[in-house]
């Protein structure tokens, strides 16, 4: 199951990138998100994204957590636990 698929964190503001965007690869055991090492990618044109809420926490592989420079959103068409991250900033 999709850890977002919890009643508690629906409805979700979700979107599709209107371009390639940098990604990361992740590790998903609820609430903690791990960055898996050497994982940066780039998400395709029309996948689907939603915010990742505030309950999560993501770290990267040693323990440390991230802070997003706009806002985390995780990949909704992967298979669980692995998914796809972008920091997604608003203009």
């Amino acid at each position: 199951m999709h850890p977002l698929g919890v009643k508690k964190f629906q409805p979700l503001f979700k979107m599709r990138l209107q371009r390639p965007y940098a990604s990361v690869i992740c590790e998903v055991k609820t609430p903690i998100v791990t960055v898996l090492a050497g994982s940066i990618g780039i998400a395709k044109t029309d996948t689907e994204f939603a915010k990742l809420p505030n309950e999560f926490t993501v770290v990267d592989s040693d323990g440390n957590e991230i802070q997003p420079s706009g806002t985390f959103y995780i990949s909704t068409e992967t298979i669980s636990p692995y998914h796809l991250i972008i920091d997604f900033i608003h203009m």
